[in-house]
């Protein structure tokens, strides 16, 4: 969870999905910015269709937070980081 990740591929952007899904599912995050359904992890289909552009912050039990942000409609990519404080 704590290792930077480049998104810069569908494939980067599913795989980095799926393990937050895992992380989630298994109580070591959760999601701590849900303004709109569309934009909640666990509602990502694994097959799609995706969102053109995922912001998304998460907390885990030790106290870090992390940020998942994507532009998957442009290109751009994006990435899955520790937030810094």
């Amino acid at each position: 969870m704590y290792v930077k990740r480049s998104v810069s591929s569908l494939g980067e952007f599913q795989s980095v999905v799926s393990d937050i899904k895992l992380w989630i599912k298994s109580g070591l995050l959760i999601q701590i910015n849900i303004d709109d359904q569309a934009q909640n992890i666990l509602n990502i289909k694994d097959e799609g269709p995706y969102p053109d552009f995922v912001e998304a912050e998460f907390s885990d039990t030790v106290g870090l937070y992390y940020r998942l942000s994507v532009d998957l409609y442009h290109g751009g990519g994006g990435t899955w980081s520790v937030i810094e404080g």
